[in-house]
């Protein structure tokens, strides 16, 4: 009998734990996971805008596996650092009990060790089932595990069995009602916590509407809190925002454009200022020392509607965190917290990771910095694999020194400006192959704030563009322009307000039209 007693009661407080879980998803207003965006001080300042819960950005298994568990004295968080120094994700005691930690994975076992990894510093785990990006599909991840309901079951009952947190997963609508009922149906049964749902199919992209009704009919008889997804097209500030949730009869209502376009749209009172907005951005992002590349990038995404101006202007022209928080006008708090930072780094004698900043200022541009640490590292550079000949990445090259390259300023790619041209790498190969010079060779590198910067080389010469990219393949075709103007072959100028490039071939040799124009962004 008392065994039968005891069996009862911890039936019943897993029935409890179980329905607290679901509770934590009920009736709240979320920040999305954002690839780029969904970094720290983005998640804390949607906090204190009045965020319930933040996503922090997708995270592949194999990449948070590689990390260790790192606490931070200095900024008084948990870091989890890759062996290269360079931080995947970092979290803080403010955050601790909203920030759900979401991951791309494709196996059962790696996600549980993901999980275990990271289940003492979040509030929930999450599985991305919704990302359409090629980068995922073709890892057997995000919208592919939607054609792949037992793999996906296996990864969820793995999960639930495994944390103590709440299991959660992201999806996408099915081409069916059927089909979505009946995978969603089947993740519930796995124990899962809740579930997301974004209103489009996996073709479809944000531009195009979400399909309201079908996520209202896909909801059926669920038992466990759906949370709506993909209305920002629909909604700019809270009220409008919690009105679009209940047309969904969705539990709750995670938000992602409308956020980083204002993160002050969770605030009831209405949304801020952009520019007052990006400021309080700044300065959390300055005390958290976020990495330069993703701040200046998040500061764009914030001022999507002041790009143009002289703030606009200041932080697209930025390469480190002082000349951002001179934008806002706050030299006088990078001076002090930075100040602040060191001086606690060497009383716990903490190594902080060298900022951009002290990077740039004592060994020149991205670039430079980094050839320079090649050139410290024993043995040859085999460089990226990434070049015009077949069997480039099978050869060693010779380190380059950086004092032999030719940085261009403003040789920056945008690929929406060379949608009907020829990119700059199709113009180099036109003109090597014309003057009978050896195909270009390309060597790409990764800064620690995940950026890429790459050289060119044409011959005995190497190139290279000033600004570092958001992408490898950005950062090849910028080094092929940067090639292109170092030896007269075009010109190229980019209109910043009117977001379109010219780039004009001078060589006429090699192009009958001389000019090509983008269409406007």
């Amino acid at each position: 009998m008392g065994d039968t007693e005891s069996k009862t009661t911890q039936e019943a407080v897993a029935a409890d734990n179980t329905e607290a879980k679901r509770m934590q998803y009920c009736g709240k207003m979320m920040l999305a996971p954002m690839v780029r965006m969904g970094t720290l001080p983005t998640r804390l300042l949607a906090l204190r805008y009045g965020a319930d819960l933040v996503y922090g950005e997708e995270i592949v298994d194999y990449k948070i596996l590689r990390c260790s568990r790192v606490e931070n004295p200095v900024l008084d968080t948990v870091d989890f650092v890759m062996p290269s120094g360079l931080v995947v994700f970092r979290t803080c005691k403010e955050e601790k009990d909203r920030v759900i930690f979401q991951m791309g994975t494709a196996d059962p076992q790696r996600a549980v060790e993901v999980a275990k990894l990271v289940e003492n510093d979040v509030a929930g785990i999450d599985v991305n089932m919704g990302c359409p990006k090629n980068f995922s599909i073709k890892g057997g991840m995000g919208a592919a595990l939607l054609r792949e309901p037992d793999l996906a079951y296996d990864i969820m009952a793995a999960l639930t069995k495994a944390v103590k947190v709440p299991v959660t997963c992201k999806i996408r609508l099915l081409p069916t009602r059927e089909a979505t009922m009946s995978f969603m149906k089947r993740m519930q049964s796995t124990g899962i916590a809740a579930i997301g749902l974004h209103g489009r199919l996996r073709e479809q992209r944000p531009r195009e509407p979400v399909q309201l009704d079908a996520m209202t009919a896909a909801i059926g008889d669920m038992h466990i809190p759906v949370i709506a997804n993909g209305g920002s097209l629909d909604f700019k500030n809270y009220s409008e925002a919690h009105a679009w949730m209940e047309k969904t009869g969705c539990d709750s209502l995670m938000i992602a454009r409308a956020a980083q376009n204002n993160l002050s749209v969770f605030r009831k009172e209405g949304t801020l200022p952009q520019v007052d907005v990006a400021r309080e951005y700044m300065l959390l992002a300055l005390q958290y020392d976020n990495a330069v590349g993703n701040t200046k990038y998040c500061l764009q995404k914030l001022l999507s509607k002041c790009l143009t101006s002289d703030l606009g202007k200041q932080v697209h022209g930025a390469h480190t965190m002082r000349q951002l928080c001179a934008a806002f006008g706050l030299t006088s708090e990078y001076e002090t917290t930075t100040r602040q930072q060191e001086e606690a780094a060497q009383r716990f004698g903490f190594t902080l990771t060298p900022s951009d900043d002290q990077i740039d200022e004592a060994k020149g541009t991205p670039i430079e910095a980094l050839l320079k640490e090649e050139m410290d590292k024993d043995g040859k550079s085999d460089g990226d694999g990434d070049g015009e000949c077949g069997d480039e990445g099978a050869r060693k090259r010779p380190k380059i020194d950086p004092h032999d390259v030719t940085i261009i300023d403003n040789a920056k790619y945008f690929r929406r400006h060379f949608k009907r041209c020829k990119t700059p790498r199709e113009h180099l190969s036109n003109y090597t192959t014309r003057y009978n010079l050896p195909a270009a060779e390309f060597e790409t590198h990764q800064t620690k704030d995940r950026r890429f910067v790459c050289t060119c080389r044409v011959g005995d010469s190497v190139y290279a563009p000033r600004d570092p990219s958001s992408s490898k393949k950005e950062a090849l075709q910028s080094a092929a322009l940067a090639a292109l103007i170092a030896r007269g072959v075009v010109s190229f100028s980019c209109d910043f307000e009117a977001r379109e490039s010219t780039l004009r071939v001078l060589d006429s040799n090699l192009e009958p039209k001389t000019t090509q124009q983008s269409a406007t962004a």
